[in-house]
């Protein structure tokens, strides 16, 4: 909220909000979006590679929907940290928003868009995102879920 040029001081300036779901009658959900949901998560999370994730999902009929949790100096993992919030950028959105998006559908789906599009190395910080949000966290370790 920025203050508009001749308008009263209010509690709201500096603040940033976000709707949060749908609109329902025309109204929309309005959340706060503090400061601290742009930090780094605390703890580097040990996941699973984008290579093997990939290889993982691909091969597993029964729908595998998580990965992990993985020990230290597992093969195939890597160790990532991510932010709490992660923008999505806006030419893969409605693929977001209409299909309700897993971390699983991400890297069979999206992913291979990104790649093909050339811009997966732009979106890198949504590609660690995804790949916390697929691993199993170890204890004291954050869950990041994912919501559109």
């Amino acid at each position: 909220m920025d203050r508009a040029l001749g308008a009263p001081i209010s509690p709201l300036d500096g603040q940033l909000f976000a709707f949060d779901n749908e609109l329902h009658c025309n109204q929309g959900h309005t959340v706060q979006i503090v400061n601290k949901h742009f930090n780094l998560i605390p703890n580097t999370a040990l996941v699973s590679m984008v290579p093997n994730t990939l290889t993982q999902l691909a091969a597993d009929i029964t729908l595998l929907e998580t990965l992990g949790p993985h020990a230290a100096r597992e093969a195939n993992t890597e160790g990532v940290r991510s932010h709490y919030i992660i923008p999505i950028p806006f030419r893969y959105v409605n693929l977001f928003l209409a299909s309700g998006i897993t971390p699983r559908l991400f890297f069979l789906e999206v992913y291979p868009l990104m790649v093909t599009e050339h811009v997966d190395a732009d979106c890198q910080s949504l590609v660690c995102f995804m790949q916390v949000s697929l691993t199993i966290p170890v204890l004291n370790q954050p869950f990041l879920a994912l919501r559109a």
